[in-house]
């Protein structure tokens, strides 16, 4: 099988070289590679592809060496039939280390050597971190080095027009329950709030992944994220499935509030410096753990239920139902307010 490069290695240690020498400070000291041809399979088509085509051009008239380039918005999809029929480009440009990790695992990286690793660490602010995120497992389960990022995006920003905002009387928001807020006044001024988009042929739907990612990071630790990104937990664990109600809003006397982020507060707070300990209670239909948590023998899920602030969930158990009548009868939390239940607020958001 022929192995791969990852991300784009040979061009970034070239680049340094041939940047420099355009400088006139440096000349590019590598081997020379006339005669040589090498491809690269990356997501870029034109015009974003024009710029790293540039940087071709640098690498060819420093080494000698002929490149061509190949791009497509269906990466993910063709670079996997390039290593299943062991026919995959000299380097590939990966948009996603989750996606490389993948194709590691089945052999066809070609994993890059400590020179290469050192220069990372050299070269890059926070290196390890760098180093850690082109780390991983081949096929017998080592983890090896595979690759050098080339060009790294800042992602989940939400764009605005400045003028637009003070035509409106707008203020820019510094938190997500201000951008809740704003996007609400902007509704009932008859503004559309946002626009997405996400078709992205193929891969159609990515750019939403955006923004559950900047939810798993507000409302879980960095491991329990890390756990996500490595699919060590899975897509259908229950702390991704909820995290799109952390923007749950439910209507009270003096306005929307938002009771999903109420809810997340009010359990912090309970289990904050207290010991916790779990019963297992076996797996649901998708393999999920169940069990049951208690705080100094008080259960959890009794807890917030008896507060207005968690729902017994009738169609899997009526374990919760006379919490639930307390609550509704009191008023208490949500009872309070005009809502919409998790499982319909999940299906129609």
């Amino acid at each position: 099988m022929k192995l791969i490069k990852t991300i784009t290695a040979l061009i970034a240690i070239s680049l340094f070289g041939a940047s420099y020498a355009n400088a006139g400070s440096h000349a590019y000291t590598g081997p020379d590679l006339s005669g040589e041809k090498l491809t690269i399979f990356g997501p870029w088509l034109a015009p974003q592809d024009d710029d790293f085509r540039d940087v071709i051009s640098i690498f060819e008239a420093a080494t000698g060496a002929s490149v061509e380039y190949g791009g497509s918005d269906e990466f993910e999809s063709i670079i996997n039939i390039d290593c299943q029929a062991g026919s995959p480009a000299d380097i590939a440009v990966f948009p996603q280390p989750g996606l490389a990790a993948n194709i590691a695992a089945t052999g066809c990286l070609s994993p890059l050597g400590d020179d290469i690793k050192q220069m990372v660490l050299d070269n890059y602010a926070a290196g390890q971190s760098w180093v850690d995120l082109t780390t991983y497992k081949d096929p017998t389960g080592f983890e090896k080095f595979y690759g050098v990022f080339y060009r790294v995006n800042v992602k989940s920003l939400v764009w605005y027009s400045p003028d637009n905002f003070e035509d409106n009387g707008y203020e820019t928001p510094s938190s997500m329950e201000e951008l809740l807020a704003l996007a609400d006044q902007m509704v009932s001024d008859g503004n559309t709030p946002f626009c997405i988009g996400l078709g992205s042929g193929g891969a159609t739907g990515w750019p939403a992944t955006d923004w559950m990612e900047d939810i798993m990071l507000r409302t879980h630790a960095p491991h329990i994220y890390d756990q996500w990104v490595s699919n060590d937990m899975k897509f259908n664990d229950q702390r991704v499935i909820d995290a799109p109600e952390i923007n749950q809003t439910c209507i009270a006397s003096e306005g929307k509030v938002a009771c999903g982020k109420i809810s997340k507060d009010i359990l912090l707070s309970k289990v904050t410096n207290n010991k916790i300990s779990c019963t297992d209670e076996g797996k649901d239909f998708y393999g999920r753990v169940l069990g049951e948590c208690f705080v100094n023998g008080e259960s959890l899920s009794s807890y917030l239920v008896r507060e207005g602030f968690a729902f017994a969930y009738r169609k899997y158990s009526d374990k919760y139902i006379l919490d639930e009548e307390y609550a509704k009868s009191n008023k208490l939390g949500m009872w309070s307010m005009k809502f919409e239940y998790p499982w319909d607020f999940r299906k129609n958001n």
